[in-house]
């Protein structure tokens, strides 16, 4: 029906048949040929949210390959065959007069078809289901089709306040943990350093697989004052704004909508920065990334989250690269330079963002494939994922290792922002079924990422099945010993009931697997005091800050 009508505009503006079904069916195709190589790239079509990204995507285009397939050469053929009967069979445009009545009637069709079209894109009947699924856009895209899922995602991005909501409502919320706050101390204030390694995952959650190297050996010995586990993430295989947004703010994408990075942070946000700050040995936070600063605002947002500095690729000069983008290895070696140069009375407090593992694995590198899958035969990008791999895990060897020798106390924490997409017959090796035939929970698999917390003093150890990102700055203060807020204090209460809630599902505290609505529902309460406690914390312009500092 969206077709039909968007196909009805065009033959209403053009006054004839002929040439409105050709040009609404060019623009269709066109769609449809850059559906085919976004879907080749990340396992999933162009969405709304797409629109606000296109300078990002812009900066890693040419570094992917697009393969030709049967469907694409049969999808070219119907549309050539489609596109020829139109222009042999219709009737071409006859000159004749243009009344002023005949141009009424024309227009009129076509204020009739663009209403009746918003009308159903704003129709909660017609388009029922489709907006919630914005948490999987395969899922959304398999089950409503296309048309339908970009057309009720189109408005999604606008956050209304949760029902019941009051600023003095979600203060009374936070006053409930900001005296236990202040209550706490801390001996002192170590060394904080955040890595969010890009595309990091331990693909070992999807299913049993051999490789003649071990992945990831060091991170697998690790057990010395370190906390480990899984963390849900709430996108799969691309948007890395949204995850490092959910750690930082301590917010949720299961009750958010589109890109906060590109959508709605537009005034100054509580953050880890504040938090770090409001400790007196904390002078400045710095951001880190080895790549464009423009990339999803961050060169605007991060100030917003307050960040004091922020080193992108033109603070990476002649560093050493593996495949298209900056090793890890260079990328950490960054990190101890800066460490090196501050002043000795001052923390070291860093959120860096990295780039080694970023997709396309398509360029060849010295030890490409040095870890392999043998259990059966994996595409090449596979292979050359998991040799990236185990380079990531040998730079951060050699990173902890230069910080287990440094005096002063330092904690590091590594989580990945999501797993790489590959193709459909990789997860049918591995899981032995394709996306449409998994339950929830299977597709639930592929947005766990591997997460740890590691300092070089005396910590109590913890293996976590499941925790979620927006958790992990809290539960990082916790498990160290710094010093935590109000707002924290509020987050790890709900993660001992929740301690798992992302779009794409949850975990209750019996470590069961429960979909977004069943979770909600358990939960009703908690988490409706979650939601006025987030738009609190995003939106309110007299907001209290105090929540969201320590006492020191």
């Amino acid at each position: 029906m969206l077709i039909m009508l968007f196909q009805g505009i065009f033959v209403l503006l053009f006054h004839n048949a002929k040439r409105g079904l050709l040009c609404g069916g060019s623009l269709i195709l066109l769609v449809g040929i850059a559906n085919y190589i976004v879907c080749q790239i990340r396992g999933y079509g162009i969405v709304f949210k797409d629109l606000y990204a296109l300078s990002t995507a812009a900066t890693v285009a040419g570094k992917y390959r697009v393969h030709w397939s049967l469907f694409l050469t049969l999808a070219l053929g119907v549309s050539a065959v489609s596109m020829a009967v139109v222009y042999f069979l219709l009737p071409s445009a006859e000159k004749s007069e243009q009344s002023i009545k005949k141009n009424l009637a024309y227009l009129a069709g076509s204020v009739i078809c663009i209403g009746s079209l918003v009308g159903c894109v704003r129709s909660d009947l017609f388009m029922e289901g489709a907006q919630d699924l914005y948490w999987d856009q395969q899922i959304g895209i398999r089950e409503c089709g296309y048309p339908m899922y970009f057309a009720a995602n189109v408005g999604i991005s606008k956050v209304a306040a949760p029902e019941g909501y009051t600023k003095e409502l979600a203060e009374q919320i936070l006053d409930r943990y900001q005296s236990k706050s202040t209550q706490k101390t801390s001996a002192t204030t170590p060394n904080v350093i955040v890595i969010m390694n890009e595309s990091f995952s331990d693909l070992r959650v999807l299913g049993e697989f051999t490789t003649n190297e071990p992945v990831m050996p060091f991170w697998d010995s690790l057990s010395d004052n370190a906390v480990k586990g899984y963390a849900l993430s709430s996108v799969y295989g691309g948007y890395t704004a949204n995850s490092e947004f959910e750690f930082l703010t301590g917010c949720t994408k299961a009750f958010l909508s589109g890109s906060p990075y590109l959508e709605y942070i537009q005034q100054q946000t509580p953050a880890m920065p504040q938090w770090l700050k409001s400790m007196s040995a904390v002078k400045k936070v710095t951001a880190m990334h080895p790549y464009y600063a423009s990339g999803y605002n961050r060169d605007r947002i991060y100030p917003l989250l307050g960040f004091d500095d922020f080193l992108s690729l033109d603070s990476y000069q002649g560093a050493d690269k593996l495949g298209n983008y900056i090793s890890d290895a260079a990328d950490y070696d960054k990190i101890i330079e800066q460490y090196e140069k501050k002043k000795e009375q001052e923390t070291y407090s860093v959120f860096n963002v990295t780039m080694q593992n970023h997709s396309p694995y398509t360029k060849a590198w010295e030890g490409d494939s040095a870890v392999r899958i043998t259990s059966f035969k994996a595409e090449e990008a596979v292979d050359r994922y998991l040799s990236m791999m185990r380079k990531s895990d040998e730079a951060l060897k050699n990173l902890l290792a230069y910080f287990q020798q440094v005096e002063e106390p330092t904690v590091i924490v590594v989580f990945g922002d999501h797993q790489p997409h590959f193709s459909q017959a990789f997860y049918y090796r591995v899981m032995g079924k394709i996306d449409s035939q998994m339950s929830q929970e299977e597709i639930s698999r592929k947005y766990e990422v591997p997460f740890l917390i590691w300092a070089n003093y005396d910590i109590p150890e913890k293996q976590v099945e499941h925790t979620f990102l927006n958790y992990l700055c809290a539960e990082m203060a916790d498990a160290t010993g710094i010093q935590t807020s109000a707002y924290q204090d509020f987050l790890l209460e709900l993660q001992q009931k929740v301690p798992a809630l992302s779009a794409a599902g949850a975990y209750d505290e019996k470590e069961t697997f429960a979909t977004k609505e069943e979770i909600t529902g358990r939960y009703s309460a908690e988490l409706q005091e979650y939601k006025i406690v987030q738009y609190y914390t995003l939106f309110e312009k007299d907001r209290q800050e105090k929540y969201y500092e320590t006492a020191s």
